[in-house]
């Protein structure tokens, strides 16, 4: 009996399949199942193939593995048959459909063939609808391989098409019903049967399947954000889409703008943010790219200001489609000259929720830009997530100077964060000119080297401050007791982390591994004190250049030693692709200390 299954789904981009994928994800959470879900999507809008992994793990592990053979491997693009099929044993179980050409070798294999033409020909008038309907044959025929009850994909193919037409949906659940039911003699999969685990109940007024764009657009609203401006780039345009649609559904009024490029996007949230608006703009690399003068406008300024920066593989315009999270650096330290930012780092949609809430608080009180660093798989792939919870809390308007004063200093050095004047609010003795030139407390113009020094000081003071703020900047620390490995991370590297823990305990004999959650960025202080404790710190990201172990080294104690262990091609966090890497550093250095004993 299986207790760790991969489904492969080979289908062609821009032909529905995604919306089928995610009825059999339901279906399978439904029944009671750990499942992870990642879709990889070529980055032109049709025609090249997508493939969509599914995982089922009992011991319920969300890490994707790129190595592992597929238990059930469904084809349906003709093109790429033999490339589908390289990661498909003798054992394991091939759905595909019986118009296309197999070669003898594939025939010999568990080969289940639907006849898709004949089974859809008469469910719809519209050529164009059966065309889809294909899709559905092959998440019925699935269900039934995985010993899946019918009635339970029927609802979940209610769930996630209850917005279509009656007469679509019908059609829908009459091709899963054929699907379902063509394969008369097939073969299914020995799979543990999940009667010990807590069934996910999924209904109209509850998401249990989502994605972090769609959660942090949820957070900003629910954090009071008034203004969202954008400039279309994957994988960050649905955080703007999204904002608009809960907007209109909820009828909050706010105002959502697209404009002719990010450097218009991002300057008009500051203008916004001067006149007092809780104002958003959401990107990705490139168009961080161009926003960095803006940002140390906003930083010198002091200016509230929220970027979500929803990262892709880079650098230029890289792989559009293809997670990673190589922006750290760019956006810690966004701007030319001197300055760093409060960077909060969801590793999940749920966090993400809370941090596009927060980050609001946080901008508006430190009266500086703060970002929101997500990456395309926390951010276009769904994932399987307790309910959002509303947050009560009142988010935070900063600290205003609202009665008169006579000798207002905007910029004042007394105090890390000096009160800030609004339009709509202060005595008109409280006005100020904003510039980004160099400027002295009251705003005035000047090139004093003093002036500027100290305006450098305290803004570095002001950042500074967060490393013991846990409130807004939570660092999440688990198995704190002193052992001999440490794993740190931070972002989507978590979902690995579990069965990375596994395969170090069971494979290297290690009795304790303890993990370190890095939430936000300036680092918070206790992580020197983690780090001390642990003979071998290894630090888990998904870039090729170490930015994260860069800045542990520059920030923490010289003495305390970390390692980097990195991928950087564009997939999802494998937990056996970092593990390689811990054992060979660790035969390295067992190699290392034989040697010296030799010597000794």
């Amino acid at each position: 009996m299986l207790n760790d299954i991969t489904i492969s789904i080979s289908t062609v981009n821009g032909t529905g399949s995604q919306t089928a994928n995610k009825i059999l994800v339901q279906s399978l959470i439904l029944s009671g199942y750990h499942v992870s879900a990642k879709n990889l999507f070529p980055s032109n809008i049709a025609g090249l193939p997508t493939r969509f992994i599914i995982r089922i793990s009992k011991d319920k592990y969300n890490s994707y593995s790129q190595d592992k053979l597929v238990d059930l491997s469904i084809l349906f693009n003709k093109n790429k048959l033999k490339e589908d099929l390289q990661n498909v044993s003798k054992d394991s179980l091939v759905l595909s459909n019986e118009d296309y050409k197999f070669s003898d070798t594939v025939l010999k294999l568990n080969l289940n063939l639907l006849k898709c033409r004949t089974l859809t020909k008469d469910i719809h008038e519209s050529v164009s609808v059966r065309k889809l309907l294909i899709n559905m044959l092959y998440v019925g025929a699935a269900a039934k391989m995985l010993d899946l009850e019918l009635e339970t994909a029927v609802r979940a193919t209610e769930l996630t098409l209850k917005n279509l037409k009656k007469e679509i949906l019908i059609a829908n659940i009459e091709a899963l019903k054929r699907g379902y039911s063509a394969l008369k003699e097939t073969k299914s999969i020995n799979i543990f049967k999940p009667t010990d685990l807590e069934k996910c109940s999924l209904n109209n007024n509850m998401l249990s399947l989502y994605d972090g764009n769609q959660s942090l657009a949820l957070g900003l609203l629910n954090g009071g954000a008034q203004i969202f401006t954008w400039y279309p780039i994957t994988p960050s345009s649905s955080v703007a889409e999204n904002f608009e649609h809960y907007s209109k559904t909820l009828k909050l009024n706010r105002t959502v703008l697209q404009c002719e490029d990010e450097i218009s996007a991002v300057t008009t949230c500051l203008g916004a943010g001067w006149a007092g608006a809780r104002a958003v703009t959401a990107t990705s690399g490139p168009g961080l790219s161009l926003m960095q003068e803006s940002i140390g406008l906003s930083y010198f300024t002091e200016n509230p200001l929220v970027i979500v920066n929803v990262q892709r593989a880079g650098p230029s315009t890289g792989l559009p489609t293809r997670t990673a999270q190589g922006d750290l650096t760019l956006s810690y330290y966004s701007s030319h000259g001197d300055g760093f930012h409060p960077v909060l780092l969801p590793s999940n949609p749920s966090e993400a929720f809370n941090d596009g809430f927060y980050s609001l608080s946080l901008a508006q009180d430190l009266q500086t830009p703060v970002f929101v660093l997500s990456d395309l798989d926390i951010g276009m792939n769904e994932w399987v997530q307790k309910p959002l919870q509303q947050i009560s809390k009142s988010s935070s308007e900063g600290q205003i100077q609202i009665e008169k004063c006579e000798n207002y200093k905007r910029f004042s050095n007394n105090t890390l964060i000096s009160k800030r004047s609004l339009p709509r609010l202060s005595d008109e003795s409280t006005a100020y000119f904003t510039r980004g030139s160099g400027h002295d407390e009251f705003g005035n113009y000047s090139e004093e080297s003093k002036v500027y020094e100290e305006k450098l000081r305290r803004l570095k003071n002001k950042i500074n401050s967060l490393r013991t703020l846990s409130e807004f900047c939570p660092q999440d620390v688990v198995d704190q007791k002193k052992s001999s490995i440490s794993l740190v991370y931070y972002g989507s590297t978590s979902q690995s982390i579990e069965e990375l823990k596994d395969l170090i305990k069971k494979d290297l004999n290690v009795g304790l591994v303890s993990t370190y959650q890095i939430r936000a960025l300036p680092l918070s202080d206790d992580l020197n004190i983690f780090l001390s404790k642990h003979k071998f710190n290894f630090v888990l990201e998904q870039n090729r250049d170490e930015q994260m172990n860069r800045i542990i080294k520059s920030e923490c104690n010289s003495k305390t030693s970390t390692t980097s262990v990195v991928q950087y091609n564009g997939l999802p966090a494998d937990a056996n692709h970092f593990y390689k890497q811990i054992q060979e550093c660790l035969k390295k250095f067992e190699s290392f200390v034989l040697k010296i004993g030799e010597i000794t």
